[in-house]
């Protein structure tokens, strides 16, 4: 083999001759490359082994074997100068090239073939059964088919190979001859293929996969395994139920097919996943294990309540699915659902007839009202807890709502039946409680559901809004239906407190609630006088302007304008005579307003009542007129 290789190499003036050899077994390569120098001189071998199969092994294990050879890493054959003359030298004395002698042909006469004339044959076909395609010379250009029984012409003679294929049957070759113009009758019978019980299985599942029906019949007809799982693990109603094919599944469960509970696991998922009724109801008929736990110990329900699948979830309520299953938190679906206010699924318990614990419905609503999370509470109501019941701190659900602000919240539970009228462990009212810390809103809400101030509660109330000028507050007692009318231990009632306090706002605030302006003190004085006395102009048209009674008698029969007179306010007659009060009215001892500025000599004030039409001639008890006590006084 060698010289062998060395003639070659001379041959193609190679100066090294390499010969690999490679062997492979159970994934391993072995590399072994011979390096042959033409000078037969020497022979050199050297050999690597690869393991990993790979063509970047192979390329280490060659440069494995350069390095071995040449003493150092490389794909750069070496050159050996001294051995490369040599070798020309060599070639030169060896190999020189012969003179081409000229060789003269000489020339024969051109022989013409005879023609022959040739006669094609045919050949008839016949099986059994009918209709087996037949082939004549398959591997040729010229290949033609029928079906039998039928016939070929046109078969040129000698001899011809033949196939016979038909569907169900083992594909039969033969070989016959036909002579010239001959008719070659030929005749066959197929054997049908005999299916192992395996390969009819598969063909089901690959029926199945195709949705083809006839075919599928047919197979569970030779008895295929309608339960039968493939190599991946696949049977052909978990195929039928993963393609949606309605039809094809319900023959499979007709035809006794199962799933198996990975595959229900699997199934439930998806059903979930494509929100898909029919899939869930084909798992529920299947009478399967619906109570398969997945992470966190959650049943399915869950995932179809995260994923808003309503109408898998109430497939599978219906189905029978355990409600009671618990996570890993000890938590019940129903638990799960009112703590994360998820409505929809309370709602659709509690119409199955999911019953939970009254504590803790309790301690779920409470703890939905003091996180202020309104979607949750709403979640619970429907379950009815308990809105009025007193917890250990000894407040209610109504007052966690108002200590956190939360009129919404409020009025949710008073629409759902908190008692508005609750008390805390001190006997403390929660209207009051809002009024006090200034939760307005929350108190007027409470007293719409019929809550309201008792007496006492209402009086200190509105003497603290009085006292330090909110008029606010006092308002908002207004509307609570505080009795701003009734007079304090001193005998004085909101509106005098407001006058003497100069609050002009707070005597709007009650001049608008209705109070009684023409309340009077002890000596039958109103506010509007005392307004005429001190001079508070602006007091004074507030309550005239309310409708304050500008001629109304204290009990010495004095007006508002008498006394002003008497106290020497002349904007305050002014006022009063604007408004229209009578100035001829007179009090016990017949003195009116225009005597008394004749006796006092106030010419101006005369003049104005003079000129509003006083009655100039008008007398006293002691028939004493204007001019008889201008006279008197000089």
């Amino acid at each position: 083999e060698m010289e062998c290789q060395i003639e070659i190499g001379k041959g193609l003036n190679a100066d090294i001759v390499v010969i690999p050899t490679v062997d492979y077994f159970a994934g391993i390569f072995t590399l072994t490359i011979n390096y042959i120098y033409v000078d037969t001189k020497r022979k050199t071998e050297a050999g690597a082994t690869d393991f990993n199969g790979t063509a970047v092994g192979m390329k280490k294990a060659i440069e494995v074997v350069v390095s071995e050879i040449h003493g150092k890493k490389t794909e750069v054959p070496v050159v050996i100068p001294e051995e490369n003359k040599a070798l020309q030298k060599y070639k030169a004395e060896s190999f020189k090239p012969e003179k081409t002698k000229d060789i003269v042909l000489v020339s024969e006469p051109e022989i013409v073939p005879i023609p022959v004339k040739v006669v094609p044959g045919t050949a008839e076909f016949s099986s059994v059964p009918k209709g087996a395609k037949v082939t004549v010379n398959i591997a040729t250009p010229n290949a033609a088919s029928c079906i039998t029984p039928c016939s070929i012409k046109d078969l040129n003679p000698g001899a011809h190979s033949v196939r016979y294929e038909k569907k169900g049957f083992i594909t039969k070759d033969d070989s016959f001859q036909v002579a010239q113009g001959q008719i070659v009758k030929r005749s066959v019978k197929l054997s049908p293929v005999v299916e192992s019980l395996e390969e009819v299985n598969n063909k089901l599942v690959a029926a199945v996969k195709e949705g083809k029906m006839k075919l599928v019949k047919e197979l569970l007809a030779k008895k295929a395994d309608v339960n039968y799982r493939d190599a991946q693990g696949m049977g052909p109603l978990l195929i039928a139920a993963l393609s949606g094919n309605k039809e094809m599944s319900a023959y499979l469960v007709g035809r006794g097919a199962k799933l198996t509970s990975v595959e229900v696991g699997t199934l439930l998922m998806i059903a979930v996943d494509r929100n898909d009724w029919w899939l869930a109801n084909l798992i529920v008929n299947q009478k399967a294990n619906l109570n398969i736990t997945y992470n966190n110990g959650r049943s399915i329900l869950w995932y179809a309540a995260e994923k808003n699948a309503w109408d898998v979830f109430d497939t599978l309520l219906k189905g029978g699915v355990d409600t009671a299953i618990k996570d890993t938190e000890g938590k019940t679906i129903l638990t799960w659902a009112m703590e994360n206010g998820v409505s929809d699924v309370v709602e659709r318990l509690q119409k199955s007839g999911v019953k939970m614990p009254a504590s803790d419905t309790a301690n779920i609503v409470r703890q939905a009202v003091i996180s202020e999370n309104i979607d949750r509470l709403n979640t619970i109501l429907p379950l009815k807890p308990d809105l009025n019941k007193v917890y250990d701190d000894g407040l209610t659900l109504l007052w966690y709502a108002a200590v956190k602000k939360r009129t919404d919240i409020a009025a949710i539970l008073l629409k759902a039946g908190a008692k508005p009228g609750v008390t805390d462990k001190n006997g403390n009212t929660l209207i009051k409680y809002s009024v006090e810390t200034r939760r307005f809103e929350m108190a007027k809400l409470l007293k719409r559901y019929g809550a309201s101030l008792k007496p006492k509660e209402g009086i200190d109330l509105l003497k603290t809004g009085l006292i330090i000028g909110d008029s606010q507050l006092v308002q908002v007692l207004v509307e609570l239906g505080v009795n701003i009318n009734l007079k304090f231990e001193d005998g004085l009632s909101a509106l005098w407190i407001a006058v003497f306090n100069n609050n002009a706002d707070m005597v709007k605030v009650l001049v608008n609630a209705k109070a009684n302006l023409n309340i009077k003190d002890n000596s039958g004085k109103s506010v509007l006088m005392w307004c005429v006395v001190n001079d508070r102009k602006e007091l004074a048209q507030i309550l005239i302007n309310g409708g304050g009674n500008v001629d109304l008698m204290d009990n010495d029969k004095r007006t508002a304008l008498i006394l002003a007179v008497l106290a020497d306010k002349p904007r305050m007659v002014h006022l009063l005579i604007k408004n229209n009060a009578k100035i001829d009215l007179k009090d016990k001892d017949g003195n009116s307003p225009v005597l008394i500025a004749t006796a006092r000599g106030n010419i101006s004030m005369v003049e104005l009542f003079l000129d509003s039409g006083a009655f100039i001639n008008t007398s006293d008890m002691n028939g004493n007129t204007p001019l008889t006590i201008a006279l008197y006084k000089n």
